[in-house]
């Protein structure tokens, strides 16, 4: 008897599961590591508003770097919304959520490398401005590295490979 939820068969198919070389077995489900990953693209987002919503508070307290902000703001509202797309269909298993995935990650690498230029390269005025950037440094260079980390992991995992089978 097929199942009632259509959700619960995404990513299902007839292929045979791939066999991990090291423990022998066939590893499938959000669990370890890709657990991990998942829990923080679903969490990212949050942070990510929470960062814009203090960066909407400076705009009135440093007219001389608003372009700065509102740059910053510009850039992150859709990588918020591509972030929690990418996490939903993470947490769906959608047979496609890994090439989904892996395009939202590489527009992260993007961003987090622009974040990191801007950052030295952009010249503020305003004290709280000058932290924010110095901020933007860490989260720069951070992103590139959660980047490249995880497409490699969402790439040669076998147990994603089990997992969202297309």
């Amino acid at each position: 008897m097929p199942s009632e939820d259509p959700i619960a068969e995404q990513g299902k198919s007839d292929q045979p599961l791939a066999i991990d070389k090291i423990t022998g077995e066939a590893p499938v489900g959000i669990r370890g590591w890709l657990l991990f990953f998942a829990c923080s693209m679903a969490i990212r987002p949050i942070f990510a508003l929470l960062g814009i919503l203090g960066v909407a508070f400076l705009l009135p307290a440093a007219p001389a770097d608003r372009v700065v902000l509102i740059g910053y703001i510009g850039l992150s509202l859709p990588m918020v919304a591509y972030c929690s797309y990418a996490a939903f269909r993470l947490w769906r298993k959608d047979g496609a959520a890994v090439h989904v995935t892996t395009r939202y990650l590489v527009a992260y690498l993007a961003y987090s490398a622009v974040l990191a230029v801007v950052s030295f390269a952009v010249p503020v005025t305003h004290p709280q401005v000058s932290v924010l950037m110095g901020d933007l440094r860490f989260q720069g260079l951070g992103g590139v590295f959660y980047s490249l980390l995880w497409t490699k992991y969402l790439k040669e995992s076998v147990r994603v490979a089990n997992t969202y089978q297309r």
